[in-house]
C-alpha cells in the first residue's frame, strides 16, 4: 500500500510540473482570481488585516507562500515590507514570479523549486505567516500536507496563520486556520 500511495504521489506532482510548465507564461491572465480587482481586494484586506496583528515586531515579518506560483501572494508581502520565502514545484511558475519583483525587494525574497511536502520536511526557518492561495487541489494529500504545516510552525511561540484562497463552485471562500 505505501508504495502505490508513494507512486500516486509522484503522479500528482509530475502531472503539477507539466501543467503548469505549458501554462506559466499565460497563467496571471487565465486565472481570474490574478487579475479580478474584486477578488484582489479580498486577499489585500486579509494580508492587511493578518498583518495588522503582527507589525509589532522589530524585524520584518517571514513569510513562507507554499505554492507561490507567479506571486499572487508574494509580491502583497514583499511591497508590505515582509521578508517572503516562496515555494512552488514549477520553475516556470517561479521565473514568471522572479520577473515581477521590484529590484528593492530582492534583498527580502528566497525562493525554492520544490514540493511543499519535501519543503516542510528539511525547513528550519521559522515563519510568523504560512499562505498559500488556489493550491490545495495540486496536493497529493491536501489534509496531511496542512497536519504538518500546523505541527511544525503554528506550534511554536512565534505566530502562525495559514492563509488560503480555494475556487469552489459556486464562488470563492477564504479559509483562515489560527
Amino acid at each position: 500500500m505505501g508504495e502505490r500511495l508513494e507512486n500516486d504521489r509522484n503522479e500528482v506532482l509530475e502531472a503539477n510540473r507539466i501543467y503548469h510548465r505549458l501554462l506559466a507564461d499565460t497563467y496571471d491572465a487565465e486565472q481570474t482570481f490574478v487579475s479580478h480587482a474584486y477578488i484582489q481586494k479580498f486577499f489585500l484586506n486579509d494580508l492587511d488585516s493578518i498583518l495588522g496583528g503582527l507589525q509589532d515586531r522589530q524585524r520584518p515579518l517571514r513569510i513562507l507562500d507554499c505554492g507561490a506560483g507567479t506571486g499572487n501572494l508574494t509580491l502583497k508581502f514583499l511591497e508590505r515590507g515582509c521578508h517572503v520565502t516562496a515555494t512552488d514545484i514549477s520553475p516556470e511558475m517561479l521565473n514568471e514570479l522572479k520577473k515581477k519583483i521590484n529590484p528593492a525587494h530582492l534583498s527580502r525574497f528566497e525562493c525554492h523549486v520544490q514540493d511543499i511536502d519535501s519543503f516542510l520536511q528539511g525547513a528550519t526557518e521559522n515563519y510568523d505567516v504560512v499562505c498559500s492561495s488556489s493550491f490545495l487541489h495540486h496536493l497529493p494529500n491536501y489534509k496531511e500536507t496542512y497536519r504538518w504545516m500546523l505541527r511544525r510552525f503554528a506550534l511554536r511561540e512565534e505566530k502562525c496563520i495559514p492563509l488560503t484562497s480555494q475556487e469552489v463552485i459556486g464562488g470563492n471562500h477564504w479559509y483562515k486556520i489560527s
